[in-house]
């Protein structure tokens, strides 16, 4: 870094106070700085204006490092211009990584923590993969490791959006990058070919020289690019493990798939050359096999297509003279061969949606973006009339393309897809393989998801028995398995059944995490079901203590602005508006929405679900007016894109109908819940717990308008639904007794109310605790009753107690 009296440094840019130079280039620096609030040494990258290309690109850096919150990755703090005596600059400011470079930290590491921290490198990178930001520049001058092992990756200068080809800013046969971590495909200016799978290679190169101390080709870095093309073309690089003994095995094959020169034979995300490492690191079978002959053998005809044809004969021969050979070797390579057939499976993926959703017609755009729902369209068209795809492939496609109608709300076309699909494949997937198994669980999660869960309980039970457990079965088909334990559990949940939910999600979590990488989404869904069931259940402080655990968690590992975390924060506010903190959900709730909207906009379900919360916080608040406005938006949304009878649908008109009827709308909120509680006996939720609590407030309504007798019997019937499925102990047997308790007192009935709200009251506090609503409101309708029954001696002792907080 320059000196600070530098006379060159102008003392501020913007809202920064200029401290020294950390880098330059042509067409700006990179300043060590301090902002004033919040105190913090800074990077600030500033560019002078000018250079039209060179602003477009540092607007596409800005962009893209926006998308990214990682703690492998420098953050993005604030972007701006500002005027300078010599003109005006654009700049951006980010974390300052303090730290060595990635060399020097690896130098006081053995084997295993070298490869740990490619590993970390490798879930960054992917963190910026899933949201869309190709790096294309990865090389150790681009990653620092700060004072706590962390490995932050820098520079996103040359990045460019993987799904949006049309705003790249690289023209057709340009070259970017460091020649000697740039893939092959990038080398030779096939910028139509590259894709995330390029910085995959860029890690491999990073991997074999963090643990062997030299380049794969050791003379790229001093070789011009036409000579690095024609190294490249005319031979791979020396296996690791002969420049490395120690690397023989799994490490060796690790790092050669990542730099295999082709990119079907490369690892598909970064996720899963990370996860690699880590299973070789704990001892356990890796994913990754060796290149077949078969594949070695294509590779050399495509590089030497004038020797080949002299040599094909020869070949032929040596394949004869082994055929007997073979045929004993095959018994013991069965596990081998299944590997390599789903690594072949999930390369047609790859190339199938690759094409799908990156050659989006440029006559059809008209040089406009398609939206999510157009390339999905796109692909399903591509995906029903392809028949040159093998048929595991053909489900893995039908599972994922899905799945994306599913997480854009989409719910019954996602159901109809996957139900076409496997239809289609019906005679063509043995019934026992993992293909066909897990077809059948991601269609019966799409009709779950459409809002049809009763009809598919004996279907997932069906399915779970059939498959066998086998924890050495290949990571991938546990995974499938866990993903079948997971929808059961959550089918049987919502029916209500959570005693047999609970132990079925924590078997499943417990699995997770024994056999699935650290980051794999799966880990957190389950933890995200096991907090709903135990909220479900009425364990608030373990769902709350669950919940906050579960959410720093996801926090770091995923991002904030993942699904997953977007759920754990919606459960902390939906905790707090049931403990009676309406203010810390009002705000909890607020900002999530502001997110979610930023990120999937007004109309996605995700949104929907928590402005639907937010409705029911203003309930809490006695801002009726407001909530009414609030939960009519969310259920005209719902109703019109998920269906008038969708649990969503439902749980928003329900909180709707509460707003009228606190306003004394009471014609038009009774009309409302009866309707929605057709529907619950419609879809068979009848016995649900969201049908409990509509019939719990028609119960409340029809006893506000003075009908007590009608009332009643709602009452009785709701209690006699929750005795059933839930049992007394459950806290929505608590809250209706003691509403019906308030019924009866009004009625005159003193004694059965009295009896009734102090079975209740102690539930509720053990369930809830002291500050709940609920617990405040049956303390208040005891001490009514013990004034109209004379009972002055009970009324005290119930109000030391309150002051006491029990």
């Amino acid at each position: 870094m320059k000196p600070e009296t530098d006379s060159s440094l102008p003392p501020r840019i913007g809202p920064y106070r200029i401290l020294g130079v950390l880098g330059e280039g042509s067409q700006g620096r990179v300043y060590r700085a301090e902002q004033d609030s919040p105190r913090r040494e800074v990077a600030l990258k500033v560019l002078r204006r000018g250079a039209r290309l060179a602003e477009d690109r540092f607007r596409r850096e800005i962009a893209l490092l926006a998308r990214l919150e990682h703690p492998g990755i420098a953050r993005l703090y604030a972007a701006g211009e500002a005027e300078l005596t010599d003109g005006g600059v654009s700049w951006f400011a980010m974390e300052l990584v303090t730290g060595r470079t990635l060399a020097d930290h690896a130098q006081g590491l053995d084997l295993r923590g070298r490869l740990a921290l490619v590993a970390a490198i490798g879930h960054a990178v992917h963190h910026a993969h899933v949201r869309g930001v190709v790096h294309r520049d990865l090389k150790p001058a681009n990653i620092l490791v700060d004072p706590e092992g962390q490995p932050k990756v820098l520079d996103f200068g040359m990045a460019h959006a993987a799904l949006a080809d049309e705003t790249r800013m690289t023209a057709a046969g340009q070259v970017l990058g460091t020649i000697a971590y740039m893939p092959p495909e990038a080398l030779f200016g096939e910028s139509e070919q590259a894709d995330a799978r390029g910085d995959i290679y860029s890690l491999g190169v990073i991997a074999y020289e963090l643990l062997s101390g030299q380049l794969p080709y050791p003379d790229l870095s001093r070789s011009s690019l036409v000579d690095a093309i024609r190294r490249v073309r005319g031979s791979g690089p020396r296996p690791l493990g002969e420049v490395l003994p120690a690397a023989r095995g799994d490490v060796e094959t690790i790092v050669m798939k990542a730099l295999a020169p082709e990119l079907g034979q490369r690892y598909a995300t970064a996720a899963e050359f990370a996860s690699d490492i880590e299973r070789h690191l704990a001892g356990q079978a890796i994913a990754a096999r060796p290149p077949t002959p078969g594949y070695l053998l294509g590779l050399f005809v495509r590089r030497h297509r004038l020797v080949s044809a002299l040599a094909l004969a020869l070949v032929l021969a040596v394949i004869g003279g082994a055929a007997v050979s073979l045929r004993y070797a095959l018994a013991e390579r069965g596990a081998r061969q299944q590997a390599e057939q789903r690594a072949e499976e999930l390369a047609a993926v790859n190339g199938f949606l690759h094409d799908s959703l990156t050659g989006a017609d440029p006559f059809r755009t008209r040089g406009r973006e398609l939206t999510v729902r157009e390339l999905l369209d796109g692909a399903r068209q591509s995906l029903e009339t392809n028949a040159s795809l093998p048929p595991a492939a053909l489900a893995s496609l039908y599972e994922a393309i899905g799945g994306t109608y599913t997480a854009i709300g989409e719910n019954a076309t996602a159901a109809a897809l996957i139900g076409a699909g496997r239809a289609r494949l019906a005679s063509a997937l043995p019934a026992d393989s993992l293909a066909a198994r897990d077809l059948q669980r991601a269609d019966l999660a799409a009709r779950y998801a459409d809002g049809k869960s009763a009809e598919l309980l004996d279907a997932a039970a069906a399915l779970l028995a059939s498959w066998p457990d086998q924890p050495r079965a290949p990571v991938a088909e546990q995974r499938a398995r866990l993903l079948a334990m997971k929808l059961y559990a959550g089918l049987l949940a919502e029916l209500s059944r959570y005693d047999e939910a609970l132990p079925l999600i924590r078997e499943a979590g417990l699995r997770a995490h024994a056999v699935l990488p650290a980051q794999d989404v799966l880990i957190y869904q389950l933890g995200q079901d096991e907090v709903s069931v135990l909220r479900f259940m009425g364990r608030g402080q373990d769902s709350k203590l669950a919940a906050r655990k579960l959410l720093a968690e996801e926090d770091a590992a995923l991002g904030k602005n993942h699904p997953l975390t977007f759920a754990a924060r919606h459960e902390m506010a939906w905790i707090a508006q049931e403990e009676g903190q309406y203010e810390e959900a009002e705000q909890a709730v607020t900002a999530l929405i502001a997110d979610l909207e930023a990120v999937y906009g007004r109309g996605h379900y995700a949104t929907q679900h928590s402005l639907n919360l937010l409705g029911l916080v203003r309930i809490r608040q006695g801002r009726y007016l407001e909530a009414e406005t609030i939960c009519r938006e969310a259920a005209d949304t719902n109703a019109e894109r998920l269906g008038a009878n969708h649990p969503e649908t439902l749980a928003a008109r329900a909180n709707l109908a509460t707003a009228l009827y606190r306003q004394d709308k009471l014609v038009e909120a009774e009309a409302m819940y009866r309707a929605n509680i057709r529907s619950h006996q419609e879809t068979g939720h009848g016995e649900q717990s969201d049908a409990v609590v509509t019939r719990n407030n028609l119960a409340r309504l029809l006893a506000t308008a003075g009908r007590l007798q009608e009332a009643e019997q709602v009452y009785l019937e709701t209690l006699a639904i929750i005795r059933k499925v839930m049992g007394e102990a459950h806290p929505h047997y608590s809250v209706v007794s003691s509403n019906f308790g308030e019924t009866l007192y009004l009625q005159k009935r003193y004694a059965e109310a009295r009896t009734r709200i102090e079975e209740a009251r102690p539930k509720l506090l053990a369930a809830m605790g002291p500050e709940s609503p609920f617990v405040k409101t049956a303390t208040e309708r005891l001490l009514k009753i013990y004034a109209a029954l004379g009972l002055k001696a009970e009324a005290e002792k119930l109000e030391r107690a309150v002051q006491a907080g029990q």
